[in-house]
């Protein structure tokens, strides 16, 4: 059963700063789930739940909005009353309220106190009730000058672009005409071609100039010179009378190489070797400087005969 009392006394504990739902409907004696059902039914326009707020007769549902909008506005003010003139803030210390001293009370001394009317320990005493040592805060700086922000435009951030744009033609929005489907769906395009490559052919330099490729190629290189220095080493024994040959072991008989005749000038008729001295090779010689040694040979054996 609806109580109209109660509906006046949700509004009363919205007005006093209890803005929450679940908590109006304990205050009220009823369950949440009812206080929902009492809203939908006051939102459907059912007359049990008229009443007079502010001198206006509307339903509940909308006087429970204008009274949570007029706790806003009570926030609102909160709020700006702290960041303008700050607030007051008892103080405590291990969880217990610091006590003010009665400055006149504590500039005697406690059997005068006792006889002006002052407490003996001299705390301030105002209509029977002790008084807390109060300290006046400010708000923070955030909160300054935010709400300086929203006051003054000209104390907002702003942030300046510069933007050059040269354009050459008409600045404006292209707009394109509704298509009318009435006449039917719009026709689909054609799909593009396939586009034709050239078939690969070989390579044509018929109508290439010479000329171009020395261009590009540049001069032929040059061969770099190439020095070969042969350094002979040659070994001569002088003869030794007290020195005997060894007698050299017969070679055995195997495939000879046939190799080119020297030339007639260097046969010479057989004579006796001569001791400690080598024959002149059997050979034509392979070029000038073995010619020259073979000559030298030939004189030194000559020269040792005699």
């Amino acid at each position: 059963m609806i109580e109209p009392q109660k509906l006046y006394d949700a509004l009363e504990l919205i007005s006093k700063g209890l803005t929450r739902p679940t908590k109006i409907a304990k205050a009220m004696g009823i369950s949440y789930r009812s206080y929902c059902q009492w809203m939908v039914r006051s939102n459907s326009g059912d007359e049990k739940f008229l009443v007079e707020y502010n001198d206006e007769t509307m339903q509940w549902a909308r006087a429970i909005t204008l009274a949570t909008k007029l706790a806003l506005f009570e926030l609102r003010g909160m709020v700006l009353q702290e960041a303008i003139y700050g607030y007051d803030e008892i103080q405590t210390k291990d969880g217990q309220v610091v006590w003010a001293i009665d400055p006149a009370a504590a500039a005697m001394s406690e059997e005068d106190r006792e006889v002006f009317g002052y407490r003996k320990d001299a705390l301030l005493e105002i209509d029977g009730k002790l008084q807390p040592v109060v300290i006046k805060r400010k708000a923070p700086f955030a909160q300054q000058i935010r709400l300086l922000e929203a006051a003054f435009p000209d104390l907002r951030p702003t942030q300046i672009i510069n933007q050059n744009v040269n354009l050459n033609g008409t600045v404006g929005v292209g707009l394109v005409p509704k298509f009318d489907y009435s006449k039917g769906p719009p026709a689909v395009p054609p799909a593009p071609l396939m586009p034709e490559l050239p078939a690969p052919v070989d390579a044509d330099f018929s109508e290439v100039d010479d000329d171009d490729l020395s261009d590009l190629l540049g001069p032929e290189p040059k061969p770099a010179p190439v020095n070969i220095n042969v350094m002979p080493e040659i070994n001569v024994t002088l003869p030794n009378e007290d020195v005997q040959p060894t007698p050299e072991a017969p070679r055995p008989i195997t495939d000879r190489t046939i190799r080119d005749i020297p030339p007639k000038d260097f046969i010479k008729p057989a004579t006796q070797r001569p001791v400690g001295y080598s024959e002149v090779p059997l050979r034509a010689p392979r070029n000038d400087l073995e010619r020259d040694l073979f000559a030298k040979l030939a004189a030194a054996r000559e020269k040792a005969q005699t």
